[in-house]
């Protein structure tokens, strides 16, 4: 990579923004290791979100996982397990 090249996990999360333009990010997690006991993950998560109207603001919440080395974009399914198949590849 370049001076100016982005990583392969940012132009993933960019088309994932391309791809939802009305959500917002909620959280993006790097899991990077903060301890002797930690392992590196290869994995950014995402959590994007959907205002919804009402008395207080609460968002629809929408879980991602995109790869950090190819920047493939996959889904969290409700058992909390990444998607065998890309919803996006690079």
């Amino acid at each position: 990579m370049g001076a100016y090249d982005v990583s392969p996990a940012r132009r993933g999360l960019d088309k994932l923004l391309e791809l939802h333009p009305h959500f917002d990010v909620v959280s993006a997690d790097a899991q990077v290791p903060t301890g002797d006991n930690e392992a590196w993950s290869p994995w950014l998560l995402v959590m994007l979100g959907q205002r919804s109207e009402g008395e207080r603001e609460a968002y629809a919440l929408y879980p991602f996982a995109i790869w950090k080395s190819t920047g493939a974009v996959h889904g969290i399914g409700n058992d909390g397990a990444v998607t065998d198949d890309p919803l996006w590849t690079p």
